[in-house]
């Protein structure tokens, strides 16, 4: 693939931090060996243009780590292309520390939750949980404990069509898709974006017991106040470029928020990379 035209000098710094902040944690990346998910130099052209790029990121086995950024950022672009599911102009994803990962291997062994799920037309959930529980292997026993919760989440049997659901309930009904067959790598777009308090909590805790189990987990999210109950690793992608990452505290050190609560530092290094 070719050389991204953005790289040439690119910072991995959080511009304009204020004086005396404490040096910004590096924008994972080239090198790593460790287990997980990571990309390395990232670049991605729409048609109007370099719209991601260059991203240099880790998120490791056993983390959830947040993508955090404006509409517009890169963080769906970012996610499909960590999925396999678009190919960059440039950079490579890793899966263990091993690069030059095809798309085909990306598309089989990440696990990727869309914001808005699509269905094939005439099919019942029931229909899609044993074609994705044939397609990754998965065992009868978690299948039907699949089914169980789903039933009980969405409230229906499950010989319903995604058409009748609620935008809710597909993303249910997507997210267990998704996480059939005990995935290793799982990137999530906004997964509990418009969902009702019971069902976001639902969702945060199966994420994170996925981590927990070793996943590498990515999610994007808006929701700052939400994240910290799953997060142990940040990135802030603004303008396609990856401006901060780090944990909590790195973080803090960085934020000139008077509040040590999650939320507030995530908010002030958003206010400050977004607005300046």
């Amino acid at each position: 693939m070719g050389a991204c035209p953005l790289a040439a000098g690119h910072p991995c710094a959080c511009h304009g931090m204020p004086v005396g902040a404490a040096p910004q944690p590096p924008c994972a990346g080239g090198g790593v060996t460790g287990a997980g998910i990571a990309a390395r130099g990232i670049c991605f052209r729409h048609a109007g243009g370099w719209s991601l790029g260059p991203v240099d990121m880790v998120a490791p086995a056993g983390t959830v780590t947040a993508l955090i950024g404006p509409n517009g950022a890169g963080k769906t672009t970012l996610l499909r292309v960590l999925a396999g599911l678009l190919r960059p102009a440039a950079g490579e994803v890793m899966l263990d520390g091993s690069g030059e990962v095809d798309r085909e291997r990306l598309a089989r062994q990440v696990a990727f939750a869309p914001t808005e799920p699509a269905f094939p037309d005439g099919t019942t959930a029931a229909d899609l949980l044993h074609l994705r529980g044939n397609l990754c292997r998965c065992d009868r026993a978690e299948l039907e404990a699949t089914k169980e919760r789903l039933r009980a989440l969405l409230g229906q049997p499950l010989t319903v069509r995604p058409s009748r659901l609620s935008r809710g309930q597909r993303l249910h009904l997507a997210l267990g898709l998704t996480l059939l067959g005990g995935p290793r790598f799982i990137v999530a777009d906004e997964p509990w974006s418009g969902l009702d308090p019971m069902a976001m909590e639902e969702v945060l805790s199966t994420l994170g017991e996925r981590a927990r189990a070793g996943a590498a987990v990515v999610v994007s999210s808006h929701d700052l106040y939400q994240l910290p109950l799953i997060a142990t690793r940040y990135l802030f992608l603004v303008g396609g470029r990856v401006q901060v990452a780090g944990n909590l505290d790195e973080l803090r050190n960085l934020a000139a928020s008077p509040s040590d609560e999650p939320a507030a530092v995530l908010k002030e290094l958003y206010r400050h990379l977004v607005k300046g």
